[in-house]
C-alpha cells in the first residue's frame, strides 16, 4: 500500500514505531530509494532513535479556499521546524539526553533502539540504499552522460 500510493506514514500514530517503518523498506511492497517517500521514512526512522516521536497532523479546515495551498505551507512549516531542530541538536548538544525522559517515554526509546538493531538496521539501510532500480539507473545515466 505505502508503496503505491504515497501515505504519510512517518506521520501517523504507526510511524512512532521503528518496526512499523522498517516493514516499508522491505520486501515486494517495499518503498523505492531515493524518492521522497523513502527519504522522509529514513529520516522518521532518525528521528525515533533520538525520541522526537511527535507527528503534527494536517487538520483541514473546511472554510479555506485553497486547501492544497494550506497543506503545503503546513508541510513546509514541518520541514522548518525539523531543521532548525536538527541545526539546535548539534551546535548545542543535550549533555544527558536520557535524563529528561520519562519513565514511559525512555521504556519507548530504548525499545525503539532494540527493534532497530534486532531488525539489524545499519545493514537493512545499506542494502535498501545500494538496491538498483531500472528508473534510477536510467536516471542517473543522463545525469552522467547528457
Amino acid at each position: 500500500m505505502v508503496k503505491d500510493v504515497p501515505v504519510d506514514i512517518e506521520n501517523t500514530c504507526i510511524g512512532r514505531e521503528m518496526n512499523c517503518l522498517i516493514e516499508t523498506l522491505q520486501g515486494a511492497n517495499a518503498v523505492q530509494p531515493y524518492g521522497d517517500v523513502s527519504f522522509r521514512v529514513i529520516s522518521r526512522m532518525a528521528d525515533v532513535l533520538m525520541n522526537r516521536n511527535h507527528c503534527q497532523v494536517y487538520k483541514m479546515d473546511r472554510d479555506s479556499r485553497d486547501i492544497v495551498k494550506d497543506l503545503m505551507r503546513f508541510q513546509k512549516n514541518i520541514y522548518k521546524h525539523r531543521k532548525k531542530q536538527e541545526n539546535e541538536y548539534w551546535i548545542d548538544v543535550p549533555e544527558r539526553f536520557l535524563d529528561g525522559l520519562e519513565p514511559h517515554e525512555l521504556d519507548h526509546f530504548v525499545e525503539q533502539h532494540q527493534n532497530f538493531t534486532q531488525s539489524d538496521g545499519v545493514a537493512l539501510l545499506r542494502h535498501f540504499l545500494a538496491t538498483k532500480y531500472e528508473a534510477n539507473d536510467e536516471m542517473i545515466k543522463k545525469i552522467c552522460d547528457p
